[in-house]
């Protein structure tokens, strides 16, 4: 018969009779700690099923994302070229709406030079432009210049009281902003040398931008305004 006096004797039973361990075991742990190891076996393979899981999602979702950005990319190059044609046609209406403009403006011709203190004669043409300029020394002009003089949107010829001929370059522009000053500037400046007659700046358009308004309150360029209808066909 086996004697136990000690705690390790008790151990030693134990250890030389696994079924008296498992009988113990029993009857001092309850049925949940009993079952923990087993538990905690099925919620690790649980957790490595969520990990997998995890990481086929985060490559869907990857996926997704390569997906979504060449999506965007090509979106964006649609709408690069709807702005591109939106930019061409706007710019087509406004060179109608500037052509139509400066025919307007032309049929005022008499007006601009009355309020200039001239007497309106007649408006150049385009080959009267060119003529002037194939018979006038140019060498040291830029060619740019010539070119751009050659295209003037309008060149009028009048007179003043005392009968001398004077000239009006006009620049037709819905905003008139420094290019369209600089050009008649540059022309007023080139029919006076190319004529010997004096030459006088004008800027017709319905608007005008800030930074040009002294050149137009000191009188170096005259303005005429123009009305909406002055850009709309009929």
């Amino acid at each position: 018969m086996t004697t136990i006096n000690t705690v390790q004797d008790l151990m030693r039973v134990l250890d030389e009779n696994p079924e008296w361990l498992e009988a113990m075991r029993s009857r001092l742990l309850s049925r949940e700690l009993l079952e923990l190891p087993d538990r905690f076996t099925q919620l690790s393979e649980r957790v490595a099923q969520l990990s997998d899981r995890l990481t086929q999602l985060s490559e869907e979702v990857s996926a997704f994302a390569v997906e979504m950005r060449a999506f965007a990319a090509k979106t964006d190059r649609r709408f690069d070229l709807v702005d591109k044609r939106f930019d061409r046609m706007e710019n087509s209406i406004g060179t109608m709406k500037g052509a139509y403009a400066e025919g307007r403006v032309s049929r005022q011709a008499d007006i601009i030079a009355e309020q200039m203190g001239f007497t309106w004669v007649r408006t150049w043409s385009y080959e009267d432009i060119r003529e002037l300029v194939q018979r006038s020394d140019r060498s040291d002009i830029p060619f740019g210049d010539i070119r751009s003089f050659r295209d003037a949107d309008i060149i009028m010829e009048s007179t003043d009281g005392a009968g001398e001929t004077h000239y009006i370059p006009v620049e037709v522009s819905f905003t008139a902003d420094a290019r369209d000053t600089n050009r008649a500037l540059r022309n007023a400046r080139l029919m006076k040398r190319f004529t010997a007659s004096p030459a006088h700046p004008a800027v017709a358009g319905l608007r005008k931008d800030d930074d040009i308004l002294e050149l137009f309150e000191s009188g170096t360029i005259h303005w005429y305004q123009l009305d909406d209808e002055d850009f709309e066909a009929h």
